[in-house]
């Protein structure tokens, strides 16, 4: 074809006409066949074609992209510049069912790279793969999570900068800061307002600059053994504490001396309204005492130091003690209060209920001497006769008729007189006395009924609790 090397066409030679010429067929039929070939034969683009036989031909040498490429292979599809999408049947799919769009790069047909969103995905992820000599790479996720967010994030992994901080709100290098604070024995050059912990010893230094010069100055002593103080998030102490005074807010710590006068000794009993004891606290209810398998009312090992107070300072009589099984045993056979709680043991309370409370000790003027936990008197009684007090009882009779005695007269062993013949004696005779008057005698009638009478003085009635 008479096209010369820039696609610029010619007519074959001698196929102009001559003016009143004939035109010679072969050279007419030459240049119509030439005509023919070259309308036929794709038109270069300087001649307004594409050079290409096909309009993906035609986009490629005119450096175009296309649009709206369907794909059903991400494989073998022939992939060019320019947008595309597919369906969930695609094959080789970043994601197998997901419908994808997105957009193709090419360099060459053995480089490229393919960008696909997820249009099945509400959160329409990007995914990016690449073609290197021919082969491509797997897809990769190409989303947010990939960058640091400008209003804040975390990163995972390191993050190198370009040099050290200049301005004051600059990231600063490890390097930079490295050289802020120095650790070692020997001074280094360090910079302005940069700290040195002299490490043998252990001074703080400033590198301070007054204008006309730069130095270290040093700004903290050495510290005191740390071993020798107590760590702020708790420790233990090796010796005693003394403390300034007593407390006087709720978490202040507590002397010796307050907490002894404030503290509720076992064996403490206290009156109360409530109707359940507080906790360390036993209500006075005549029951029994001792460890968990004692067989006490109160079986637990929260009443061990009652236990104790009882065992030593009350009698067999007034808190018995009982073994496990319930039999009566002694303090003597128990040998002592730590003893018989090892061996289960149980102690009776002093009985309480009903009852009022006295002081136990020598006794107080005109009255008598009780032991501690000792249960006496009644709330009723009845009186005996040798507790009646002394007393007479008036008797008034009807007076008698009046009438007669007779009496005899006798005489013997220089004897003389009326009444009855005394011994050795003579009777002389019998005469009639003179009229008298008498009061009768007689024994009165029984009264009362014998009940006991109340013995009890007005009383209001409260719970008692012991300290464990």
């Amino acid at each position: 074809m008479p096209r010369d090397g820039s696609n610029v066409y010619h007519i074959p030679l001698g196929t102009e006409g001559v003016p009143d010429t004939t035109i010679e067929s072969a050279k007419y039929n030459a240049f119509a066949h030439d005509i023919e070939r070259d309308l036929n034969t794709p038109r270069p683009i300087i001649s307004g074609g594409s050079g290409a036989t096909s309009p993906d031909g035609a986009l490629v040498n005119l450096s175009a992209e296309k649009a709206g490429q369907f794909v059903t292979n991400f494989d073998s599809h022939a992939w060019m510049a320019g947008s595309f999408y597919s369906d969930i049947t695609a094959t080789a799919a970043p994601v197998a069912g997901h419908a994808f769009a997105g957009i193709a790069y090419i360099s060459s047909p053995a480089v490229m790279v393919v960008e696909a969103r997820d249009m099945t995905d509400p959160g329409n992820p990007m995914y990016v793969r690449v073609k290197t000599a021919g082969v491509w790479g797997a897809w990769i996720t190409d989303n947010a999570s990939q960058y640091v967010k400008k209003s804040g994030d975390t990163m995972t992994g390191l993050l190198t900068l370009s040099g050290d901080p200049v301005l004051p709100l600059h990231a600063s290098t490890k390097q930079y800061t490295d050289a802020t604070v120095v650790v070692g024995t020997v001074a280094p050059v360090g910079r302005d307002a940069s700290l040195w912990w002299e490490s043998d010893g252990g001074v703080l230094y400033l590198k301070y600059n007054d204008g006309d010069s730069s130095q270290w100055v040093a700004v903290a002593g050495p510290p005191a053994d740390i071993a020798s103080f107590l760590h702020v998030s708790g420790d233990t102490m090796v010796g005693p504490l003394i403390l300034h005074g007593d407390p006087t807010v709720p978490l202040g710590a507590a002397t010796k001396q307050y907490v002894d006068a404030h503290e509720v000794r076992a064996g403490t009993i206290r009156f109360t309204l409530c109707t359940t004891p507080e906790v360390g606290w036993l209500f006075f209810d005549d029951g029994t005492i001792g460890d968990a398998t004692s067989g006490a009312s109160h079986a637990n090992a929260d009443s061990v130091n009652l236990f104790t107070v009882m065992f030593d300072g009350f009698s067999d009589a007034n808190a018995p003690i009982l073994t496990s099984a319930g039999a009566a045993t002694t303090r003597g056979a128990q040998g002592n209060a730590a003893a018989a709680w090892a061996a289960h043991a149980r102690i009776s309370l002093p009985k309480a209920l009903g009852r009022a409370f006295g002081v136990a000790g020598a006794a107080g003027t005109g009255l008598t001497a009780r032991a501690l936990g000792a249960a006496v008197g009644a709330e009723t009684h009845v009186l005996t006769v040798a507790e009646l007090a002394l007393h007479s009882h008036a008797f008034t009779g009807n007076a008698l008729p009046a009438h007669d005695h007779d009496y005899n007269t006798f005489q013997g062993q220089n004897q003389t007189g009326a009444g009855p013949n005394p011994p050795g004696g003579n009777q002389l005779g019998s005469t009639t006395g003179g009229k008298s008057a008498g009061t009768p005698s007689g024994t009165n009638a029984n009264a009362g009924t014998n009940t006991p009478h109340n013995n009890m003085s007005p009383y209001v009635f409260l719970n008692a609790e012991v300290k464990l």
